[in-house]
């Protein structure tokens, strides 16, 4: 298994290599996230204790990693459904302030549960990010967002811009996470496409396999109706 992986990651560095010199710079650009804060209140356990944080405003939440005890928390449910409506929620680092003399946690969002018809949070998971990445690796999913469509050649010309891969999965092992890969389609023509090695990836987030996948094509331009 290391050593397929091994394989696996020089194969994506040549790709990536290959990319850069064939275009003549990167197709792709990321954006960075930046640390938010919440504020996170004690709670008691159960479905009876929860409906009350619900009625008051707040959503349920726990958190949990790093070898620590889970904690039983809630948030402000307001503050809370607007970061929730960000492309990048799963992947953004978020300064919780914990209850009591419990300090600031460094968590990331990994579960959100939501009310079926409002689709209003009702509980969320909050994993413990750790300070130094080096030494404990983690995995975030990076959505993937098309930009200048209205500019793109191959549209203008008939076709379809296709975004088949709308994120992936990376091994962050620095920070800061990318909030976003970005295709820039201003230049794309007909029967063009954009692979994950085009990506303007930073060197410390490793793009792991999807099954038998390691570089597909994650946008391209194809002729109205297929083809």
């Amino acid at each position: 298994t290391r050593v397929m992986m091994r394989g696996t990651m020089i194969m994506w560095r040549i790709l990536r290599s290959y990319a850069a010199t064939a275009h003549g710079r990167r197709l792709m650009c990321t954006q960075q996230t930046v640390p938010q804060a919440l504020v996170a209140t004690a709670r008691e356990r159960g479905k009876q204790a929860a409906g009350v944080e619900r009625r008051e405003g707040r959503v349920p939440a726990i958190v949990y990693g790093e070898d620590k005890p889970t904690l039983a928390v809630s948030v402000c449910a307001r503050h809370l459904g607007t970061e929730a409506r960000r492309a990048d929620f799963f992947n953004r680092v978020v300064d919780l302030q914990l209850p009591g003399d419990g300090g600031a946690c460094r968590v990331v969002p990994r579960k959100l549960e939501t009310d079926f018809h409002t689709t209003r949070p009702t509980h969320v998971t909050f994993m413990r990010w750790p300070v130094d990445l080096t030494k404990r690796p983690r995995k975030v999913t990076i959505p993937i967002e098309l930009t200048n469509e209205d500019l793109c050649p191959g549209v203008k010309g008939g076709g379809f811009l296709y975004h088949i891969i709308r994120s992936w999965r990376f091994k962050m092992s620095s920070e800061p996470i990318p909030r976003a890969l970005l295709v820039d389609a201003s230049k794309l023509e007909m029967g063009q496409g954009v692979r994950l090695s085009d990506l303007d990836v930073p060197d410390w987030a490793e793009p792991l396999p999807r099954g038998k996948l390691v570089d597909p094509t994650v946008a391209k331009v194809i002729k109205s109706g297929g083809g």
